[in-house]
């Protein structure tokens, strides 16, 4: 039997596992894999046809890298701010429209690449990201930005 998404997890019976990466695999939704991957650190979905990350993103609280690049994902559940961890996450090339306020919770981010969405406005909450070296905003439909960028005092990089 070939190994998709949907049979994986029944086949998986390692729990260390640091990263996974499935890209370019026409994945539409989160592999299930939460119950036995709760430390995992890295996950790569680029290049897949996510729509949209659903709540099961909070079974993955370890993710210090999430990459979801180059997929269709339209909206962010407010969950995926739960991962409270998250240094490094690439969200460019897809079909975002907003970004949830909760965002704010994800103070440890370093890195964030929102470029090629259809953001319209950021939410004002940006601004609590105080670690943010990289914030990569480019090719989006913005009408403004926040004000409380100002807040962002380590970011070394913003692309509007």
């Amino acid at each position: 039997m070939e190994p998709t998404p949907r049979n994986i997890r029944r086949n998986l019976r390692i729990t260390k596992f640091s990263g996974i990466r499935f890209r370019r695999n026409e994945i539409e939704s989160l592999p299930e894999l939460h119950a036995s991957l709760q430390n995992l650190k890295k996950l790569d979905l680029h290049s897949n046809n996510l729509k949209e990350i659903s709540s099961a993103i909070k079974f993955f609280p370890s993710l210090e890298r999430l990459y979801l690049s180059k997929n269709k994902i339209i909206n962010l559940v407010p969950d995926f701010c739960l991962l409270d961890k998250l240094l490094i996450c690439f969200l460019n090339n897809n079909e975002l429209t907003k970004i949830p306020n909760e965002i704010k919770n994800l103070i440890k981010l370093k890195k964030l690449y929102l470029n090629d969405n259809k953001l319209e406005y950021i939410p004002k909450e940006i601004g609590n990201l105080i670690n943010l070296k990289i914030l990569m905003l480019n090719k989006n439909k913005l009408k403004k930005v926040p004000f409380s960028l100002k807040n962002l005092k380590n970011l070394r990089r913003l692309f509007l």
